[in-house]
Parts: C-alpha cells; sequence; structure tokens
C-alpha cells in the first residue's frame, strides 16, 4: 500500500510514519501547509515529494491511503477530499470539530466504499483506564 502522509509535524514524523514503515506501507510524500515543513520531512525519510496541499498531492501522485495528523478544524475537509479521490483515510483524533462534519464524513464513506479510521491511541493507557473507572 501507497500513502501520503498529511502534516509534518511530530506525530505525522514520529507515530505515523515508523509505524507504516513497520506495517510495510509505503510513504510517497508528507503535505503541510507549511512547505518548508513539509520538505523538511520529506528530507528526513528520503522522500522525494513534498506538498502544501492535499489536492496538490492527489493531483501528482496515486496512493491507497491517507493519513491525516493535522489541526482537528482541518480533519473534514482533508479527510472528505480523501475519500472522494478514492483514499482510505487514518485519521488523528477527533473524527471532526462537529457531530454536522461527522455525520457528513460518514455517508461521504459510505458511497466510497473507504474506510475512514480513527485513532485513539490512548484508549488503555493505564490512566485512561483509571479515569474511566
Amino acid at each position: 500500500m501507497k500513502g501520503i502522509i498529511v502534516g509534518a509535524g511530530r506525530a505525522g514524523q514520529d507515530l505515523h510514519y515508523g509505524a507504516f514503515k513497520v506495517a510495510g506501507a509505503e510513504i510517497l510524500a508528507f503535505v503541510d501547509p507549511n512547505l518548508d515543513a513539509a520538505k523538511k520531512a520529506a528530507e528526513r525519510f528520503n522522500l522525494k515529494n513534498y506538498f502544501s496541499s492535499i489536492e496538490e498531492a492527489l493531483d501528482n501522485l496515486t496512493v491507497d491511503f491517507v493519513s491525516i495528523c493535522t489541526p482537528p478544524q482541518t480533519h473534514y475537509g482533508i479527510a472528505k477530499y480523501a475519500l472522494e479521490h478514492g483514499c482510505h483515510v487514518l485519521l488523528e483524533k477527533p473524527l471532526s470539530i462537529t457531530v454536522e462534519e461527522a455525520e457528513k464524513l460518514d455517508k461521504v464513506r459510505a458511497k466510497t466504499e473507504k474506510t475512514l479510521e480513527v485513532i485513539h491511541n490512548y484508549k488503555f493507557a493505564p490512566w485512561f483506564l483509571r479515569i474511566k473507572k
């Protein structure tokens, strides 16, 4: 599987990139509105591609999935665009900032028959389980 990571910050570089590599996926590019940050992330992992927008990335690359590591207010637009362009989506929490956006994304997911998954990495963390209890 080939994919891109949207968001060249800590989550994208230090968490998602390594997890995808261990899983056998090939990351083709980093995408970030700060083009310099996308370029530096791409250089760090010896990737030749970097872009400032999801639109530009998907216009230039063919990928199976998009990993979204951006601020919550951007999740809806990026995820919707990726799904509509035939990509599976892995999304950092939260899914969206409104229930309405979440419902719309679910409809797009159903229509495209692509996977839309949200990371809940603290679900089984000891401190979270104590709080839940």
